[in-house]
């Protein structure tokens, strides 16, 4: 059974490209592969907390002038009000880790700050180091256009309300950007929602986390402003294929 590491770094952490001849560049936080958007903001100044692929669940706190500490203790609860950096953080989170293992982080910020803020990359051949806000799930997230995301690649798409669903399956394993960017685009022309939720299974890689987000937020065009907030999945949904 895999276990991930949570690493809070209070430095920055060198950002790794591997790069060969017509290959994508590869971007890396600490040893975090970082997911792909295309709705990004610039990466802004802040402390670095990684959640990267490990044999053990371990804190690691690093400052400038002194080496690194490792505690094998779970990150959650007041250890990690703690360890966390006091000013802005920005989360560097494997693609391939499970969302599971980053959610105690994110419910952190979100009672903290409101939101988090994920490093991530641009789509396409030149990468760089960029970031996308992720906010919680509000107390009206049932009148949003819902999005699910399961672990096996599959997504669906509802409308508040409404059992029945337009789902689609990932021909990878993997969630469908512009296949979500689609149908939600549907959604919105149906009822002019410009509220989204995504709902994933605690299994879902990150890197389809950030893709699920993503093509919902970037629907629409850049006239349309897609508030979309990100929740765990209640296993009891369930959802009907048109």
């Amino acid at each position: 059974m895999k276990t991930y590491a949570r690493t809070l770094v209070l430095v920055p952490v060198l950002v790794a490209l591997a790069a060969g001849c017509g290959k994508v560049e590869e971007i890396t936080v600490g040893g975090a592969k970082l997911g792909e958007a295309d709705g990004t903001i610039e990466a802004p100044e802040g402390a670095d907390v990684v959640v990267a692929e490990g044999s053990q669940t371990r804190v690691v706190v690093k400052s400038p002038n002194q080496g690194a500490t490792a505690l094998a203790i779970p990150v959650s609860g007041p250890l990690l009000d703690e360890l966390m950096p006091k000013g802005s953080v920005r989360l560097a989170i494997d693609r391939d880790v499970p969302f599971v293992a980053a959610k105690p982080l994110l419910d952190y910020l979100y009672q903290r700050d409101g939101k988090a803020v994920a490093l991530v990359t641009n789509t396409g051949l030149k990468r760089k180091l960029l970031a996308v806000e992720l906010f919680p799930a509000g107390e009206k997230h049932e009148q949003a256009t819902q999005v699910a995301a399961y672990a096996n690649g599959k997504m669906c798409v509802n409308l508040p309300g409404v059992d029945r669903a337009k789902c689609s399956q990932g021909r990878l394993g993997n969630i469908d950007r512009a296949t979500t960017r689609g149908i939600v685009r549907e959604a919105y022309d149906a009822e002019d929602l410009t509220y989204a939720v995504v709902s994933v299974e605690p299994s879902l890689p990150w890197g389809d986390v950030v893709r699920a987000v993503d093509g919902a937020r970037t629907c629409c065009g850049p006239d349309v402003a897609m508030r979309v907030e990100l929740r765990e999945r209640n296993p009891d949904e369930f959802h009907i294929p048109e």
